[in-house]
């Protein structure tokens, strides 16, 4: 890369590295507590895995994959400017290796966790006709953008090594068409995210429910929105992005790939969280009787600091009962029923 012309940039040897840092980190730790969330709801309260509970496990691990390379991007040199990278033979070569193996893996990341999303709608919804058709040729349209995505990264240079080696023989895409291409690829994958997140909304429009209630449900199916918005930056950077200077103008698309990627898998294990905060009856004994415990202590000692307060005033203490007290505080964890609702219901609870 010393070899292409490059001079000093203005401003000497910066480094925004620790920004993908930041945010990269922030992003993939909630990302994956939401994932371990709803593999203990899975696991304790449902006690029912699924489809689309492999394909999130496996955008999951591609995601642990795409941190991890990240990771290496900045240590070699993502956030710089290109002319103090080219510096150190061989460091732009890895660099775009390495972009290379990640583009493919958020590829694969953001697919399983849009076929997440159509396998939990198809389990709720796919019971008639017209909305199985739609949810089948949704998953047709995730699957074709897939293929695209990656027959784009295979044809984008002959041989492929020159997309990591700008010096070996070979031709490229140019600028204008790699660019509009992108553009085009993105304004797909948005398309894709956003009729997963707005599909919940038509398909409950004539479910008898209370209307607070389904709009908590349609919210919550919907979070689907902000991955679609990190599809629509990501284009919208990738206008700004100056290939002499790859490492430092193209440190916020890789910032908006990565977001891409672990928004919608947090999108996708929220909603599917509920059965953990609205269903403590299907927790397992050893964690009720554990929270009943919990809960009969505090009863105790709030009956006991009434008491003294009423005595202290020299008021009669209003009769209490330490076995009703534990009792109530026993109701929101044995309340209830685990399985008393249609199947339909509980799938819609239990998305």
């Amino acid at each position: 890369m010393a070899d292409l012309g490059l001079s000093p940039p203005p401003g000497g040897d910066e480094d925004r590295g620790h920004i993908l840092l930041i945010v990269g980190s922030i992003f993939a730790t909630v990302a994956t507590v939401t994932i371990l969330s709803r593999l203990l709801t899975r696991a304790m309260v449902v006690k029912s895995f699924g489809l689309d509970d492999l394909f999130i496990n496996l955008g999951a691990i591609s995601m642990i994959a795409v941190a991890v390379i990240g990771l290496y991007l900045v240590r070699y040199g993502v956030g710089r400017h290109q002319y103090y990278v080219s510096l150190t033979p061989g460091l732009s070569s890895k660099i775009f290796k390495l972009t290379y193996v990640l583009e493919v893996l958020i590829v694969f990341s953001v697919t399983f966790v849009r076929l997440s999303v159509a396998m939990s709608l198809f389990r709720i919804f796919g019971h008639r006709r017209i909305w199985k058709l739609i949810l089948y040729s949704v998953m047709i349209w995730i699957l074709l953008l897939l293929v695209i995505n990656l027959v784009i990264d295979l044809a984008t240079c002959k041989p492929i090594k020159k997309l990591w080696d700008p010096l070996s023989p070979g031709t490229c895409w140019d600028a204008k068409t790699q660019a509009i291409v992108g553009a085009a690829i993105g304004a797909a994958n948005a398309l894709a995210d956003f009729i997963l997140a707005f599909l919940p909304t038509v398909f409950m429009w004539d479910v008898q429910m209370h209307a607070r209630t389904k709009a908590g449900i349609c919210i919550l199916m919907g979070m689907g929105v902000f991955t679609g918005a990190c599809d629509v930056l990501r284009v919208v950077q990738l206008q700004n992005v100056n290939a002499s200077d790859w490492t430092w103008t193209a440190l916020d698309l890789y910032i908006w790939a990565f977001l891409e990627d672990t928004v919608g898998i947090i999108a996708a294990c929220i909603p599917t969280l509920r059965p953990l905060f609205s269903r403590p009856a299907c927790y397992p004994s050893s964690i009720r009787t554990f929270i009943n415990k919990v809960t009969s202590r505090s009863s105790k000692s709030q009956s006991e600091s009434t008491h003294r307060l009423n005595k202290l005033s020299n008021m009669r203490p209003p009769p209490t009962s330490h076995s009703s007290s534990s009792a109530k505080g026993r109701v929101s964890v044995e309340g209830g029923q685990c399985a008393d609702a249609s199947d339909e219901e509980m799938d819609m609870e239990w998305y």
